[in-house]
């Protein structure tokens, strides 16, 4: 199972990439379009083949995206397609912030990072100060 989620990994890469180059020209960006999301399907399949559990609430979150997230961008017009791109960029942002929370919340947090990191004792040796320091 491990092999086929990689695989459909690799292949929707490589159709991100593509669908990219797809997006350079007006003639060539609703193929382009199309193919990306083909990408991103095939990589939501990849995904779910590794949940173990909450189907329900995976669901249920797909429902409620869809349905506040087509009516609005069928009935957007045109010259207010930035503003649309913007705002359901920043409701992802938000879902990746609660996210990250809930994450934080439910393991150790910083529980397992060391008081004094490593990149400032690097840091202290690269400005050319010694631990007094003195140049």
């Amino acid at each position: 199972m491990d092999a086929l989620v990689a695989i459909l990994y690799i292949v929707a890469f490589a159709l991100f990439i593509y669908g990219l180059m797809g997006l350079t020209g007006p003639k060539t960006a609703v193929r382009g379009n199309l193919i990306a999301a083909v990408g991103m399907a095939i990589a939501v399949v990849a995904t779910l083949l590794q949940v173990e559990h909450n189907w329900l609430l995976i669901v249920v979150g797909l429902v409620i995206g869809t349905a506040l997230g087509v009516p609005s961008a069928r009935q957007v017009k045109m010259t207010a397609m930035p503003q649309m791109v913007a705002l359901f960029n920043g409701v992802g942002g938000g879902a990746v912030a609660l996210i990250a929370w809930s994450e934080f919340r439910t393991t150790d947090g910083f529980s397992g990072e060391p008081r004094t990191s490593s990149w400032r004792r690097c840091s202290r040796r690269s400005s050319g100060r010694s631990r007094s320091g003195a140049r």
